[in-house]
């Protein structure tokens, strides 16, 4: 092989990669615009868990609240 058989072969194989790199950069064009909708969601979820853990919350203190009328009954 002579020298500008190996620097075709070389440039060949660097045109590829590079051809690889540009298709695999191009596929992860949009990953930014997912990113920020997952985000958007995950704050919206946040909420929600603070709402329902209020809830649960509250719902628990009424609970106990309830059991400790009903032991005062049951003792009258």
């Amino acid at each position: 092989m002579n020298d500008q058989n190996s620097s075709d072969i070389l440039l060949e194989d660097i045109n590829h990669k590079l051809a690889a790199i540009l298709e695999g950069q191009a596929s992860l064009a949009g990953v930014p615009a997912q990113l920020q909708q997952i985000d958007n969601r995950l704050m919206s979820l946040e909420g929600d868990v603070k709402v329902v853990k209020a809830a649960i919350t509250d719902f628990s203190q009424e609970q106990q609240a309830h059991g400790a009328r009903l032991d005062r009954l049951e003792t009258a």
